[in-house]
C-alpha cells in the first residue's frame, strides 16, 4: 500500500489516535488490537497493514515522540563561551515548544507512567545533552559533562512531567517557569564549558 495516499494516512492517524485514547483508561497490557480496531474503525487487517503487534505501535508512536522531543535540545551556538540570556531563552522556547507540539501523546504516557517512559524521557535527553555539550565545549573533561547531561536530562524530564500531570499549569506558566529555573541553573553550567 502507498504510504502517502490520503486514505493510508487517515486510517494511519486513526489507528494512532485510538491507540492513545484507549491508554488514557487502559494499561497497555489490557489494550487488545480489538479495541484498538474497535476503536478506530477498521479491521485488524487494516491495522496489519500498518503494524505488526500493538507493541509496534506503542514503540512506533514513542519513538517519533522521543525523536521529536531531542531535537529541542540541538545546540544553538558552535562554543558554550558563545552561549548568552537569548540562547537560554531560544533553548527554553525549543524545549516549549516540542512538548507543546506533542503534548497529547505526552501526556497520554506521563499520565499512565509506571516509570518506564520517564526513564525513556531521561535516556533521550540526556543522550541528546552530552553529545550536544561534547560538541560545543573544548574541554576534555567528561566528568562534568556526564554530570551536566544528567542534571539537565533529569530536571527536565521532573519539570515536563510536572507540568503535563497537572492540568491547572498553562503552558505560558511552565514557559515563564522553565525560563527563569533554566537561565540561572545554565550560566553556572556553561562556565565550566
Amino acid at each position: 500500500m502507498n504510504k502517502n495516499d490520503l486514505r493510508y494516512q487517515k486510517t494511519e492517524a486513526n489507528i494512532r489516535n485510538s491507540y492513545l485514547k484507549l491508554s488514557e483508561t487502559l494499561s497497555c497490557k489490557e489494550i487488545t488490537i480489538k479495541n484498538i480496531c474497535e476503536q478506530a474503525l477498521c479491521s485488524r487487517n487494516t491495522f496489519y497493514l500498518h503494524y505488526t503487534s500493538k507493541e509496534d505501535l506503542y514503540h512506533t508512536l514513542i519513538n517519533e515522540l522521543l525523536a521529536s522531543v531531542s531535537k529541542a535540545f540541538e545546540p544553538y551556538v558552535e562554543h558554550a563561551k558563545q552561549i548568552n540570556t537569548k540562547h537560554y531563552i531560544a533553548y527554553c522556547d525549543a524545549i516549549i515548544n516540542s512538548i507543546q507540539d506533542n503534548k497529547k501523546t505526552l501526556t497520554v504516557f506521563i499520565k499512565s507512567d509506571n516509570g518506564i517512559f520517564f526513564k525513556q524521557l531521561y535516556d533521550c535527553i540526556e543522550k541528546v545533552v552530552y553529545n550536544t555539550t561534547s560538541s560545543i565545549s573544548k574541554r576534555d573533561d567528561t566528568t562534568s559533562k556526564k554530570l551536566y547531561a544528567a542534571y539537565l536530562a533529569g530536571s527536565i524530564t521532573g519539570f515536563v512531567f510536572e507540568w503535563l500531570k497537572n492540568d491547572d499549569i498553562t503552558d505560558d506558566e511552565a514557559r515563564k517557569s522553565l525560563q527563569q529555573i533554566h537561565i540561572n541553573a545554565m550560566t553556572t553550567f556553561t562556565k565550566i564549558l
